[in-house]
Protein backbone atom coordinates (compact mmCIF):
# COMPACT_ATOMS: atom_id res chain seq x y z
CA UNK A 1 0.00 0.00 0.00
CA UNK A 2 1.00 3.58 -0.68
CA UNK A 3 0.73 5.90 2.36
CA UNK A 4 1.08 9.69 2.16
CA UNK A 5 1.85 11.72 5.28
CA UNK A 6 1.30 15.48 5.33
CA UNK A 7 1.49 18.11 8.08
CA UNK A 8 0.18 21.25 6.30
CA UNK A 9 -2.82 22.44 4.33
CA UNK A 10 -0.76 23.02 1.22
CA UNK A 11 -3.91 23.72 -0.79
CA UNK A 12 -4.47 26.97 1.16
CA UNK A 13 -0.87 28.22 1.33
CA UNK A 14 -1.07 32.02 1.89
CA UNK A 15 0.50 34.33 -0.66
CA UNK A 16 3.05 35.64 1.87
CA UNK A 17 4.43 32.11 2.26
CA UNK A 18 7.13 31.31 -0.36
CA UNK A 19 5.53 27.89 -0.91
CA UNK A 20 2.49 29.59 -2.49
CA UNK A 21 4.55 29.98 -5.67
CA UNK A 22 4.84 26.20 -5.79
CA UNK A 23 1.39 25.06 -4.67
CA UNK A 24 -0.85 27.93 -5.83
CA UNK A 25 -3.84 27.55 -8.14
CA UNK A 26 -2.84 26.25 -11.55
CA UNK A 27 0.55 24.97 -10.42
CA UNK A 28 1.57 21.55 -11.83
CA UNK A 29 2.98 20.69 -8.39
CA UNK A 30 -0.45 21.27 -6.85
CA UNK A 31 -2.04 18.92 -9.40
CA UNK A 32 0.65 16.31 -8.74
CA UNK A 33 0.04 16.52 -4.98
CA UNK A 34 -3.74 16.15 -5.37
CA UNK A 35 -3.22 13.17 -7.67
CA UNK A 36 -0.97 11.65 -5.05
CA UNK A 37 -3.60 12.13 -2.33
CA UNK A 38 -6.20 10.42 -4.51
CA UNK A 39 -3.83 7.65 -5.56
CA UNK A 40 -2.74 6.81 -1.99
CA UNK A 41 -4.27 3.92 -0.10
CA UNK A 42 -4.28 6.09 3.04
CA UNK A 43 -3.22 9.48 4.38
CA UNK A 44 -1.68 10.22 7.78
CA UNK A 45 -2.16 13.76 9.07
CA UNK A 46 -1.35 15.53 12.33
CA UNK A 47 -4.60 17.38 13.12
CA UNK A 48 -8.36 16.76 12.83
CA UNK A 49 -8.70 19.85 10.63
CA UNK A 50 -6.26 18.39 8.11
CA UNK A 51 -8.36 15.23 8.03
CA UNK A 52 -11.34 17.38 7.04
CA UNK A 53 -9.37 19.24 4.37
CA UNK A 54 -8.10 16.11 2.65
CA UNK A 55 -11.24 14.01 3.06
CA UNK A 56 -12.31 15.30 -0.35
CA UNK A 57 -9.45 13.34 -1.91
CA UNK A 58 -9.15 10.22 0.24
CA UNK A 59 -11.54 8.46 2.62
CA UNK A 60 -8.85 6.54 4.52
CA UNK A 61 -7.28 9.15 6.78
CA UNK A 62 -5.57 8.62 10.14
CA UNK A 63 -4.90 11.45 12.60
CA UNK A 64 -1.67 10.94 14.55
CA UNK A 65 -0.49 14.06 16.39
CA UNK A 66 3.04 15.40 16.44
CA UNK A 67 4.71 14.17 19.63
CA UNK A 68 7.78 14.68 21.79
CA UNK A 69 10.35 12.16 22.97
CA UNK A 70 10.48 13.09 26.64
CA UNK A 71 13.57 10.97 27.17
CA UNK A 72 15.32 13.76 25.26
CA UNK A 73 13.32 16.79 26.40
CA UNK A 74 13.64 15.84 30.09
CA UNK A 75 17.44 15.85 29.90
CA UNK A 76 18.18 19.39 28.81
CA UNK A 77 20.02 22.01 30.86
CA UNK A 78 17.86 25.08 31.38
CA UNK A 79 19.35 28.55 31.23
CA UNK A 80 18.52 30.36 34.46
CA UNK A 81 17.27 33.94 34.42
CA UNK A 82 17.90 36.22 37.36
CA UNK A 83 17.13 39.82 36.53
CA UNK A 84 15.35 39.56 33.18
CA UNK A 85 12.10 38.08 31.89
CA UNK A 86 12.80 36.51 28.50
CA UNK A 87 9.82 36.24 26.15
CA UNK A 88 10.51 34.09 23.12
CA UNK A 89 9.32 32.80 19.80
CA UNK A 90 10.89 30.04 17.68
CA UNK A 91 9.87 29.25 14.13
CA UNK A 92 10.62 29.51 10.44
CA UNK A 93 11.05 32.53 8.19
CA UNK A 94 7.55 32.37 6.67
CA UNK A 95 5.68 33.72 9.72
CA UNK A 96 6.01 37.46 9.16
CA UNK A 97 2.24 38.02 8.98
CA UNK A 98 1.71 35.92 12.11
CA UNK A 99 4.32 37.95 13.98
CA UNK A 100 2.69 41.15 12.73
CA UNK A 101 -0.05 40.34 15.27
CA UNK A 102 2.34 41.10 18.13
CA UNK A 103 4.36 43.95 16.57
CA UNK A 104 2.74 46.65 18.70
CA UNK A 105 2.59 44.28 21.67
CA UNK A 106 6.38 43.97 21.63
CA UNK A 107 6.86 47.75 21.66
CA UNK A 108 4.28 48.36 24.39
CA UNK A 109 5.62 45.53 26.57
CA UNK A 110 9.21 46.76 26.30
CA UNK A 111 8.13 50.27 27.24
CA UNK A 112 6.13 49.07 30.25
CA UNK A 113 8.55 46.43 31.53
CA UNK A 114 12.22 47.57 31.44
CA UNK A 115 13.50 44.18 32.62
CA UNK A 116 11.90 42.32 29.70
CA UNK A 117 13.72 40.96 26.65
CA UNK A 118 12.20 39.44 23.51
CA UNK A 119 14.06 36.70 21.63
CA UNK A 120 13.13 35.49 18.13
CA UNK A 121 14.75 32.25 17.00
CA UNK A 122 15.27 31.46 13.29
CA UNK A 123 12.70 33.78 11.73
CA UNK A 124 12.48 37.48 12.57
CA UNK A 125 10.79 39.93 10.17
CA UNK A 126 12.30 43.30 9.31
CA UNK A 127 9.79 45.20 11.42
CA UNK A 128 11.13 43.57 14.61
CA UNK A 129 14.83 43.92 13.85
CA UNK A 130 17.10 46.52 15.40
CA UNK A 131 14.88 47.19 18.41
CA UNK A 132 16.69 47.50 21.76
CA UNK A 133 16.11 44.41 23.93
CA UNK A 134 14.89 42.39 20.95
CA UNK A 135 17.31 39.56 20.17
CA UNK A 136 17.51 37.60 16.92
CA UNK A 137 19.01 34.11 16.84
CA UNK A 138 19.91 33.00 13.33
CA UNK A 139 21.85 29.79 13.86
CA UNK A 140 20.18 26.42 13.44
CA UNK A 141 20.57 23.17 15.33
CA UNK A 142 20.56 19.51 14.39
CA UNK A 143 17.18 18.03 15.20
CA UNK A 144 18.57 15.72 17.88
CA UNK A 145 20.15 18.74 19.59
CA UNK A 146 17.19 21.05 19.13
CA UNK A 147 15.64 20.59 22.62
CA UNK A 148 18.87 21.75 24.25
CA UNK A 149 19.25 24.51 21.66
CA UNK A 150 15.78 25.84 22.48
CA UNK A 151 16.27 25.46 26.25
CA UNK A 152 19.49 27.46 26.06
CA UNK A 153 17.50 30.51 24.88
CA UNK A 154 16.19 30.80 28.43
CA UNK A 155 12.56 31.59 27.63
CA UNK A 156 10.34 32.39 30.62
CA UNK A 157 7.32 32.83 28.33
CA UNK A 158 6.72 31.37 24.86
CA UNK A 159 4.65 33.05 22.14
CA UNK A 160 2.61 31.45 19.34
CA UNK A 161 0.73 34.07 17.29
CA UNK A 162 -1.20 32.84 14.24
CA UNK A 163 -3.39 34.62 11.72
CA UNK A 164 -6.78 32.91 11.58
CA UNK A 165 -6.77 31.29 8.13
CA UNK A 166 -7.46 27.88 6.67
CA UNK A 167 -3.72 27.28 6.36
CA UNK A 168 -3.09 28.09 10.03
CA UNK A 169 -6.16 26.29 11.35
CA UNK A 170 -4.62 23.16 9.88
CA UNK A 171 -1.30 23.67 11.65
CA UNK A 172 -0.46 21.50 14.63
CA UNK A 173 0.21 22.81 18.13
CA UNK A 174 3.93 22.19 17.67
CA UNK A 175 5.06 25.57 19.01
CA UNK A 176 3.01 25.08 22.21
CA UNK A 177 4.26 21.50 22.36
CA UNK A 178 7.94 22.44 22.24
CA UNK A 179 7.56 25.14 24.88
CA UNK A 180 5.57 22.73 27.02
CA UNK A 181 8.31 20.14 26.73
CA UNK A 182 10.48 22.65 28.60
CA UNK A 183 7.70 23.69 31.03
CA UNK A 184 7.53 27.14 29.46
CA UNK A 185 4.03 28.70 29.59
CA UNK A 186 2.65 29.57 26.15
CA UNK A 187 0.56 32.52 25.03
CA UNK A 188 -1.09 31.56 21.73
CA UNK A 189 -3.65 32.80 19.27
CA UNK A 190 -7.07 31.28 19.81
CA UNK A 191 -6.83 29.45 16.48
CA UNK A 192 -6.96 25.86 15.25
CA UNK A 193 -5.03 23.22 17.18
CA UNK A 194 -3.96 25.73 19.85
CA UNK A 195 -7.61 26.37 20.64
CA UNK A 196 -8.26 22.61 20.77
CA UNK A 197 -5.29 21.90 23.05
CA UNK A 198 -5.06 24.87 25.42
CA UNK A 199 -7.38 25.47 28.35
CA UNK A 200 -7.05 29.18 29.09
CA UNK A 201 -4.98 29.98 32.19
CA UNK A 202 -4.61 26.26 32.93
CA UNK A 203 -2.05 24.92 30.44
CA UNK A 204 -1.58 28.07 28.41
CA UNK A 205 -3.24 31.35 27.53
CA UNK A 206 -5.34 32.10 24.44
CA UNK A 207 -5.65 35.49 22.75
CA UNK A 208 -8.15 36.98 20.30
CA UNK A 209 -6.84 40.55 20.01
CA UNK A 210 -4.08 42.95 21.05
CA UNK A 211 -5.70 43.60 24.44
CA UNK A 212 -5.60 39.87 25.22
CA UNK A 213 -1.93 39.67 24.26
CA UNK A 214 -0.98 42.62 26.44
CA UNK A 215 -2.99 41.36 29.41
CA UNK A 216 -1.64 37.82 29.12
CA UNK A 217 1.97 38.97 28.90
CA UNK A 218 1.51 41.36 31.83
CA UNK A 219 -0.03 38.57 33.87
CA UNK A 220 2.82 36.13 33.30
CA UNK A 221 5.53 38.77 33.75
CA UNK A 222 4.13 39.78 37.12
CA UNK A 223 3.34 36.31 38.49
CA UNK A 224 6.24 33.84 38.64
CA UNK A 225 4.08 31.22 40.37
CA UNK A 226 1.55 31.38 37.53
CA UNK A 227 4.35 30.92 34.99
CA UNK A 228 5.57 27.82 36.80
CA UNK A 229 2.11 26.37 37.35
CA UNK A 230 0.91 26.86 33.77
CA UNK A 231 4.21 25.56 32.40
CA UNK A 232 3.97 22.47 34.59
CA UNK A 233 0.34 21.87 33.59
CA UNK A 234 1.27 22.21 29.92
CA UNK A 235 4.06 19.70 30.35
CA UNK A 236 1.64 17.22 31.92
CA UNK A 237 -0.86 17.70 29.07
CA UNK A 238 1.90 17.12 26.53
CA UNK A 239 3.02 13.95 28.33
CA UNK A 240 -0.51 12.62 28.34
CA UNK A 241 -1.59 13.44 24.79
CA UNK A 242 1.54 14.13 22.73
CA UNK A 243 4.08 11.61 24.00
CA UNK A 244 5.89 9.63 21.32
CA UNK A 245 6.12 6.59 23.62
CA UNK A 246 2.32 6.44 23.60
CA UNK A 247 1.47 7.72 20.14
CA UNK A 248 3.87 5.34 18.45
CA UNK A 249 1.23 2.67 19.09
CA UNK A 250 -1.34 4.76 17.21
CA UNK A 251 1.11 4.75 14.34
CA UNK A 252 1.57 1.00 14.61
CA UNK A 253 -2.18 0.39 14.66
CA UNK A 254 -2.75 2.68 11.68
CA UNK A 255 -0.09 0.96 9.59
CA UNK A 256 -1.35 -2.48 10.59
CA UNK A 257 -4.86 -1.47 9.56
CA UNK A 258 -3.61 -0.12 6.23
CA UNK A 259 -1.64 -3.27 5.49
CA UNK A 260 -4.54 -5.51 6.49
CA UNK A 261 -6.88 -3.63 4.16
CA UNK A 262 -4.38 -3.93 1.34
CA UNK A 263 -4.01 -1.84 -1.75
CA UNK A 264 -7.18 0.14 -2.36
CA UNK A 265 -6.26 2.19 -5.40
CA UNK A 266 -4.55 0.60 -8.37
CA UNK A 267 -1.58 2.72 -9.39
CA UNK A 268 -1.37 3.90 -12.99
CA UNK A 269 1.21 1.96 -14.97
CA UNK A 270 3.30 5.09 -15.55
CA UNK A 271 3.39 5.75 -11.78
CA UNK A 272 4.61 2.21 -11.11
CA UNK A 273 7.26 2.58 -13.78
Amino acid sequence: PLVVEIDDNMLATPTYNPASAVYGQGSPFRKTAIDQFRMADALIVSTPYLAEVYSEYNKNIYVIPNSLDFRVWDNVRHKKNKDLIRIGWAGGASHSEDLRIIESVVHKTLAKHPTTVFCFVHGIPDFLRGIPRVEAVYEFSRIDRYPQFLASRGFDIGLAPLVDSSFNRAKSNLRWLEYSGLKIPTIASNVGHFAETVTHEVNGLLCNNEYDWLQSIDFLISDENARKKIGKNANQTARKNFNVDLNVFRYKEALADIVARGQVVKLPQEAVA
